[in-house]
């Protein structure tokens, strides 16, 4: 995100490193995150992200990053006041 090599390919690296993260505790809500954050860098599939990060913060509710990226997310989907 901040241009620290290739975009495609780090973003490949922390989705298999979350996603392991979560095989090795699948309660952990960091990891959960980090898969919705990813989703929601995704061209593809990035609409698709609400419900990860709403997995990741009803597992820690406290964890600003999770709430920082989750209101930049409302903001694209068009949810301001959410944000």
């Amino acid at each position: 995100n901040f241009g620290f090599g290739d975009m495609k390919s780090n973003l490949r690296s922390a989705s298999r490193a979350s996603a392991r993260a979560l095989t090795l505790s699948p309660d952990s809500g960091v990891a959960q995150a980090v898969q919705a954050y990813i989703q929601s860098l995704d061209l593809e599939r990035w609409r698709d992200a609400a419900p990860l990060f709403e997995r990741a913060l009803a597992l820690d509710p406290n964890q600003a990053r999770t709430r920082l990226w989750y209101g930049a997310f409302l903001g694209k989907v068009g949810r301001s006041d959410d944000a």
